[in-house]
């Protein structure tokens, strides 16, 4: 699995920043000035790939979305929207039906 995008849209409030990845280099350098947010968005990711969803409910943004793909055309995305950013265990093991595919 390959992470090709990750996008957050008001972090803190106020920032709102869309990453690619450099797949042909295989490797991406996030960099910023102090509190833009580059330690939280690599958090945010760990918090998704390990599904500790409530980490991102303490997070401060209004929509945080990861692009990754397996093999050579398979694409999925999760995505956490502010007011129901995250599943809770309940919801995940309710209805069957997910967003976060």
């Amino acid at each position: 699995m390959r992470i090709t995008r990750i996008s957050v849209d008001g972090l803190f409030g106020m920032f709102n920043h869309d990453i690619g990845m450099k797949l042909d280099d295989r490797i991406t350098i996030i960099h910023g000035m102090n509190g833009y947010g580059k330690t939280t968005i690599l958090r945010m990711v760990n918090a998704l790939f390990n599904k500790r969803y409530s980490d991102l409910r303490t997070t401060r943004q209004q929509r945080f979305r990861n692009e990754a793909q397996w093999g050579s055309r398979d694409y999925r995305k999760a995505e956490a929207v502010a007011g129901h950013p995250c599943p809770t265990a309940e919801e995940r093991q309710g209805s069957g039906e997910s967003r976060y595919s």
